[in-house]
């Protein structure tokens, strides 16, 4: 009996020591976007189009992109002493295109992961863009941001609400 309580308490104490990359406790503030920010939307140019985007200051801010709380109604400069602001150029064709947006961190290794899925719907004849600009809070320095793009097509069905 005692050699079973042992080997029970040895089991417990190697196994929760294991440690892996991919467990939850490395993914932690699951989609960490501001949910009321809404960036201003600038006309889209080539220079936006070619780069991953983090900005965490004033400098940073080459576009003058500001935010709003209030669903639009007014528009502030964006604080970055709060705030670091992550953009990616994404482009999809149809009917319809519905841009889903996350960032999650991983403090493990010391990343925001950044993923943006483009659903593409029907089969119209259309070009729709987007810089996905997302407000998240302040950044620090020692973090890097991975972003990650995977698009999808359903010809077959549109997604009216």
């Amino acid at each position: 009996m005692k050699k079973a309580a042992i080997f029970i308490i040895c089991n417990i104490i190697l196994f929760s020591c294991k440690s892996d990359k991919g467990d939850s406790a490395s993914q932690t503030g699951i989609n960490v976007i501001i949910p009321n920010a809404i960036v201003t939307h600038p006309m889209v140019t080539r220079e936006m189009r070619e780069r991953e985007h983090v900005i965490r200051s004033d400098t940073e801010n080459v576009y003058q992109l500001q935010v709003s709380f209030d669903e639009g109604k007014s528009f502030q400069d964006i604080d970055f002493s709060q705030y670091t602001l992550l953009g990616k150029y994404t482009s999809g064709g149809g009917c319809k295109v519905n841009f889903e947006r996350n960032v999650s961190k991983n403090m493990l290794d010391k990343q925001m992961i950044y993923s943006i899925q483009v659903k593409q719907y029907g089969l119209c004849e259309m070009l729709v863009e987007s810089m996905n600009w997302v407000l998240i809070s302040k950044l620090s320095n020692d973090y890097s941001v991975v972003f990650t793009v995977k698009e999808s097509r359903e010809d077959n069905e549109l997604p009216f609400p």
